[in-house]
């Protein structure tokens, strides 16, 4: 939901008349409809559904999404009223009998009786902060699964690109030549098939063997899942997988149960191993041991703020050293922002 729909279902709920008054008939722009749903029955449907969403242990945004055309309904109302409003007190204003009007005014609700430069100042409040939400959201906040697939395409293409009439496909089908991409992050981190492809072939001497943790239902009901084992000892969980030594896991990490859903594995070492910073930093030296570089990093959103070098929003995040710090504009505001990193293996 974003801050305009947000502030707007406010004062419609708050601040503007009630359906039925008599300010409310003089501030409508519009015929009254009985077969149009009330506010009050829009909002009960809402919070009803709210409500109940609420007492499920998995909660997830998108539960909300078939609310969102009834508040985009109540919004668009508001909206409307508002610029009403505003046109009729610019016609007041050149009106010389109007001192009658404005006092029947204060009676229609907010909208109509603060002064037009100052509703253009709220809209345009409203359109600047949407825009930046919209820039950040659309840009940046969780944009590192495509980077970083996009990244492992153009540098898989290279590699094609040397063998000539190679066509590549994305198949777990192991060819003449194998690319091998590991993803030791948690569930559903990377669109993956969706996007790290060419175009499919029946043909061609290179192939994709992408590696992912596992964490299916069948794995969550009756084990530990690769996933959580992985968050749980990064370190110990990447010796495991590739064979390294057993004094490269030590951790002070509590390791937990041995009994969880493993993949089998080679412990072949991969073309390209993907993980988010944290994991990253606390496995540096196995990747190092690896004989793996890091070769590129991507923003996936940010985690932490200092505001005037006192203030600090998310504290633990921003005073972790696994995560970049940026600074913007001068030293007046830092910011921590969460990465994945990308790692290959060494030629």
């Amino acid at each position: 939901m974003t801050s305009l729909m947000l502030l707007l279902l406010i004062y419609d709920i708050f601040g503007s008349p009630r359906r039925g008054s008599a300010a409310a008939a003089a501030a409508s722009t519009t015929a009254p409809d009985n077969n149009i749903p009330t506010r009050n029955t829009i909002y009960a449907i809402v919070g009803i559904y709210t409500l109940c969403h609420s007492f499920s242990a998995h909660k997830e945004f998108r539960f909300l999404l078939p609310m969102l055309p009834l508040l985009c309904i109540r919004s668009g109302s508001v909206l409307a009223d508002w610029f009403s409003a505003l046109n009729n007190d610019e016609n007041k204003n050149n009106n010389k009998n109007n001192n009658n009007k404005n006092n029947n005014d204060k009676r229609k609700g907010w909208a109509v009786c603060v002064r037009p430069d100052m509703k253009m100042a709220v809209v345009l409040i409203m359109i600047v902060t949407n825009t930046l939400a919209f820039c950040y959201l659309g840009l940046f906040h969780q944009a590192a699964p495509l980077s970083v697939t996009k990244s492992l395409v153009q540098r898989i293409q290279q590699k094609r690109h040397q063998q000539p009439g190679a066509p590549l496909v994305v198949t777990t089908t192991h060819r003449d030549v194998t690319i091998r991409i590991h993803f030791l992050m948690g569930c559903h981190s990377t669109p993956l098939y969706s996007h790290l492809h060419l175009g499919p072939s029946s043909s061609g001497s290179m192939a994709i063997d992408p590696w992912y943790l596992d964490c299916s239902p069948s794995c969550r009901s009756t084990q530990t899942c690769e996933s959580d084992r992985f968050h749980g000892n990064p370190r110990k969980f990447v010796a495991d997988a590739y064979g390294l030594s057993p004094s490269s896991s030590t951790s002070s990490a509590a390791v937990g149960g041995e009994d969880y859903c493993k993949t089998e594995r080679d412990h072949v070492v991969p073309d390209y191993l993907v993980m988010y910073a944290e994991q990253a930093h606390e496995v540096r030296d196995l990747v190092v041991e690896l004989g793996m570089r890091k070769v590129d990093r991507f923003v996936h959103g940010i985690n932490g703020a200092r505001l005037l070098g006192s203030a600090t929003l998310g504290r633990e995040n921003y005073e972790n050293d696994a995560f970049s710090k940026y600074n913007i504009v001068s030293d007046m505001l830092t910011i921590s922002v969460d990465e994945m990193i990308l790692f290959e293996k060494r030629i």
